[in-house]
């Protein structure tokens, strides 16, 4: 039996991480973690690798790994490859340690290389020097995501908590963004909202790097078909300005008519 992992998946898709929790529930067994020590639910590095791999494929594209002709020919000397590197990119999905990333990485690497590729050197899917970046989401493709991501919350709404959000939550959640790379942002959705006084209270200090969705949020985002990314990147720009993790979709929309 291989070393198995515990491991919590996350996503900057909302929808892969519903998903891929899923696929952990049903598929894991109670183990010990070889990492930490844990007795927890649990997957084996190569099932863990299977679901990394599945999702990077979907919604992950690798870059090129040199410059092309024209950047050649313009002599273009400091030239950089495009997106995220990959163990990066698997830390940041998997919201998880290098060490893992660096394990699923290599497994990833010596599934889509060859003996002659090593010995080339040739550039692979997935090697240690690759970096991807987002690919587009065919139209169809959201559409079924959003009925499912609709299903969800309409049909386990019981779980979600009547409390509103204060400001504990939210410098936790916080903290926890802090602790990434500067760029990173975070998205807290509370079904219920956030306290007045605990949004007040967090909007103090330095400059917030989360910004807040409530169920009034998603409800007028799923009832008017609108993008996820475009709400979130417009919250994101409005925190810039005002420094306040939550403003409400019809304050960023006015011209819709929720």
């Amino acid at each position: 039996m291989g070393r198995r992992i515990e491991i919590a998946l996350r996503r900057r898709f909302l929808l892969l991480l519903i998903f891929r929790k899923r696929e952990i529930r049903r598929k894991g067994s109670r183990g010990e973690c070889c990492y930490c020590g844990k007795t927890l639910v649990t997957l084996s590095l190569e099932e863990i690798t299977d679901l990394f791999e599945s999702a990077i494929e979907t919604h992950y594209e690798k870059t090129p790994s040199g410059p092309s002709e024209m950047e050649q020919a313009m002599r273009i000397d400091s030239w950089y490859p495009n997106g995220t590197p990959i163990v990066d990119l698997i830390q940041e999905i998997g919201e998880t340690s290098t060490e893992i990333a660096g394990d699923i990485q290599s497994v990833l690497e010596d599934r889509h290389s060859t003996r002659e590729d090593y010995e080339m050197g040739n550039a692979t899917e997935f090697d240690s020097e690759s970096h991807y970046e987002e690919r587009a989401t065919p139209r169809s493709g959201l559409d079924e995501e959003w009925t499912d991501f609709e299903h969800n919350l309409r049909t386990k709404s019981r779980y979600m908590s009547v409390k509103q959000t204060g400001q504990t939550d939210l410098l936790a959640f916080s903290g926890k963004i802090e602790g990434k790379a500067q760029w990173s942002r975070g998205v807290f959705i509370s079904y219920s909202g956030f306290t007045p006084e605990g949004l007040e209270a967090f909007g103090r200090g330095k400059s917030t790097r989360i910004v807040c969705m409530d169920g009034l949020d998603l409800h007028c985002v799923l009832t008017h078909r609108l993008s996820l990314a475009e709400v979130i990147a417009s919250k994101v720009r409005r925190a810039g300005e005002t420094n306040e993790a939550y403003v409400s979709i019809r304050e960023l929309f006015p011209s819709k008519a929720f």
